[in-house]
């Protein structure tokens, strides 16, 4: 069952967000200070020894004059438990890739048919695990003005393709979460974006949780709290 949010997302005395704050010089400059560089590692263990991985494209970009983020939804064709989830493009490190920068960079050309340089990229969040053990690192690039029409969507792994303004996530009414409980205690808390075009969960609402604090701040506070480690 989904919760409304307990305070506000945004307060009451801070001013309407403002989309060129957002996608500013100002802004891209402090929050490539926040994020991990897009850099190359010194070094690299081989392919055998390296633990299950992935890497995830956070696409901003503007659609008119609104900062907006680029999501899709998963094929329900697809084999596994994320089949029609609504996801980032990503997908699992391949040998050749030279780092998770690599990895999103080509995924999202497979499944949207974008060129995405490793100059639009800004930063890599903090790594987050799957359920399954998968080690998943999310890469935030700014795609700048996009026009949905010119995707060209991989229809093998993408049913559809769209865009969330960032302002509607700072929405009270548009952000809600799920409390889970271990034993008698609660758990960890998981947001749920669930007024958008389709339903944004798991992951990926995870993913936008832990963006928006660094990208915007004076608007958004972090929803998401971590499982606590298991008793020994």
């Amino acid at each position: 069952m989904w919760r409304s949010l307990s305070h506000s997302v945004r307060g009451a005395s801070t001013p309407p967000l403002s989309p060129r704050l957002c996608l500013s010089r100002e802004n891209e400059e402090r929050v490539r200070r926040c994020l991990s560089p897009p850099s190359l590692p010194s070094s690299s263990p081989s392919p055998s020894l390296r633990p299950p991985a992935a890497g995830i494209l956070l696409p901003l970009c503007r659609v008119g004059s609104c900062p907006s983020l680029l999501l899709t939804l998963r094929s329900p064709s697809l084999s596994g438990r994320h089949s029609g989830d609504v996801s980032f493009p990503g997908g699992r490190r391949d040998e050749g890739d030279r780092d998770y920068v690599d990895t999103a960079i080509r995924e999202t050309q497979e499944e949207l048919g974008i060129s995405v340089s490793r100059e639009q990229v800004w930063g890599t969040l903090k790594p987050l695990t799957e359920r399954s053990g998968t080690l998943v690192v999310a890469v935030l690039a700014n795609l700048g003005d996009l026009d949905l029409g010119k995707l060209r969507p991989n229809p093998a792994e993408v049913e559809d393709a769209f865009t969330v303004p960032i302002e509607h996530f700072c929405g009270e009414r548009n952000c809600r979460y799920t409390r889970f409980r271990r034993g008698e205690r609660w758990g960890y808390t998981l947001p749920v974006y669930p007024s958008t075009k389709y339903r944004v969960w798991g992951l990926t609402a995870v993913v936008i949780d832990s963006l928006l604090p660094i990208l915007i701040p004076a608007h958004y506070s972090t929803i998401f709290s971590a499982p606590p480690p298991p008793h020994r």
